[in-house]
This record gives C-alpha cells, structure tokens and sequence, in this order.
C-alpha cells in the first residue's frame, strides 16, 4: 500500500510538471517616457507599458509588449536599439493576444519620436522596428493586449545577454504610443533595471502540488509506521 500510494504521488508531480513546463516568465521592464508632450500621457504611459523578454527556445528571444489599462491608449510603433554589433540579428516572426492587432517590420518614422531626447541618442537599428498597420491606432496594442516579437540573437550571443544587455542600457527598446484620451502621443524608452524573474501560474501550481504532495507523503509514512 505504501509503495502504490508513493507512485501515484510522483505521478501526480510529473504530469503536473509536464502541464506546466516552459511557463516560466521572463523579467518584465517598465517604460520611461522620453517626450513629455503631456505629463497625463506620460504617467499613463509608464504605469501600464511594459515588456517581457522570454527564452522561446531554438536559440530565439520574445518580447511580448503588453497595454495592462485600463486608460486609452495604443503602441504603435517598436524599436529596437541594438548598436553597432548588438545581441539581436533579426525579427523572425510575431504574435498576438487577438486577431485585431497586426504588425509588420519596418516602422514609420525610422526612428522613435524623441530620439534626441536620450544620452546617448535613441538609434534605431535597421530591421529591428516594428509598425502597427494602417490604421496603426486601431491595429496597434490597445488597452488589455499585448503583441510578442520574436527575434534571432546574433552570434554568439544568448538570451542571457540579451537581458544583460537591456539592464546595462547597451540595448535598449523604444515604443511610440498615440491614442491617448486627449487624442496626444507619447514616446518611451526601457527603464535599465532588472526585476527578478517571476513563475508564471503554471509554474506556482506546480511548486503547490509538489510542496501538497510531500506534506502527504510524510503524514502517510507516519501514519503507516506498522505494518500493512
């Protein structure tokens, strides 16, 4: 009885472990505006714009753009400063939280609103900007939704360089949002910090079931101490 009631114990951990793999999030980075037509837009802007930068896999790196609202507003233009030989090669492909959003590469303008505003200037890399299509405001990332950007780094670099290089400053990520209640746009760039790296759901479920799950298991042994 023992040994049937510890298997389907570890059973129950690795299907767990299995619905949940590859749900890890990756750090999240907060905007700074750059701009400042408008301090409402602004402090809209940097309350609820971030960025998550995920291992995809396959050697690849995702960065998903999330509008968390609820106050009007849509990221329309992307981009990517990389440097002259930064970590990132390419956009590969992209995603969305729903099919009314739909972006291309290759942003107009070609280079964030608001560029010079930054030391050193914002220079966007050539191949590494996205637009939201025509309309961009209603095609772009509304309030509650996201869209992810996947990207081949350059040789030799990995994901772990990636984040580095966002944390340095070395590479940095800059949206153009329009939209706002007042009909104003904004520009803004990615804060040089790294928050620590938070499990997705999945992930909390897991540690719950295996933490659940060795509590049980050691109450069953106690309470098993004479034989069968």
């Amino acid at each position: 009885m023992k040994d049937n009631f510890r298997q389907y114990v570890i059973g129950t951990i690795l299907l767990a472990a299995v619905c949940s793999a590859g749900v890890w999030a990756g750090p999240v980075f907060s905007f700074t505006g750059i701009t400042h037509n408008s301090a409402v837009n602004t402090q809209t802007g940097q309350a609820q714009l971030s960025v998550e930068v995920d291992d995809a896999g396959a050697g690849q790196v995702r960065f998903i753009f999330r509008n968390s609202g609820p106050a009007a507003s849509t990221i329309t233009q992307i981009y990517f400063d990389n440097g002259p030989a930064g970590p990132l090669a390419s956009i590969v492909g992209f995603d969305y939280s729903n099919p009314g959003i739909a972006f291309t590469v290759g942003a107009v303008p070609s280079n964030v609103p608001g560029w010079n505003n930054v030391t050193p200037n914002f220079q966007a890399t050539a191949g590494l900007t996205a637009g939201a299509a025509d309309p961009a405001p209603h095609n772009g990332v509304n309030p509650f939704e996201w869209v992810g950007i996947t990207t081949n780094p350059a040789v030799p670099y990995t994901y772990a360089d990636v984040l580095d290089q966002i944390s340095s400053g070395a590479l940095r990520i800059g949206i153009h949002v329009q939209g706002f209640a007042n009909g104003g746009s904004e520009s803004f760039v990615t804060t040089w910090d790294r928050p620590p790296i938070v499990p997705a759901p999945g992930s909390l479920l897991l540690t719950t079931i295996g933490l659940g799950a060795v509590r049980i298991l050691r109450h069953r042994y106690d309470l098993t101490a004479q034989p069968c």
